[in-house]
C-alpha cells in the first residue's frame, strides 16, 4: 500500500486521471491537487532544486493549512499527509 496511507485508495482512483489529464469533475482537481503536491515533495525530496513556487515552506504550509478542503469526503487530513511524507524522508536519510 501506498506510504501516504489507508485513504490512499480515495485518491489513487484519480490518478490516472490526472495523468491523462482528463479530470473528472470537482474531485478529480481535488485529488490532482493533492497528488501534484505530493509529487512536487518526493521530487523535492530527491534533490529537486526548489523555486519560489516549488519548495518545502509553500508546501508545508499547504499540507497544515489548505489541504483539508481538497481532502472532502475522505478521512485523510494534509497533516496526516504531511506527518507520512516527512517519514519517507527520514526513512530516505538513513
Amino acid at each position: 500500500m501506498d506510504p501516504i496511507g489507508k485513504e490512499a485508495n480515495n485518491l489513487k482512483r484519480y490518478m490516472y486521471v490526472t495523468d491523462t489529464c482528463a479530470l473528472v469533475g470537482y474531485k478529480g482537481l481535488a485529488a490532482a491537487i493533492v497528488v501534484r503536491a505530493v509529487q512536487d515533495w518526493r521530487r523535492l525530496v530527491k534533490g529537486a532544486k526548489e523555486t519560489c513556487d516549488c519548495n518545502f515552506k509553500e508546501l508545508e504550509h499547504f499540507f497544515r493549512y489548505e489541504c483539508d478542503r481538497y481532502l472532502t469526503g475522505t478521512s485523510m487530513t494534509g497533516e496526516e499527509i504531511l506527518k507520512k511524507l516527512k517519514a519517507e524522508q527520514l526513512k530516505k536519510g538513513d
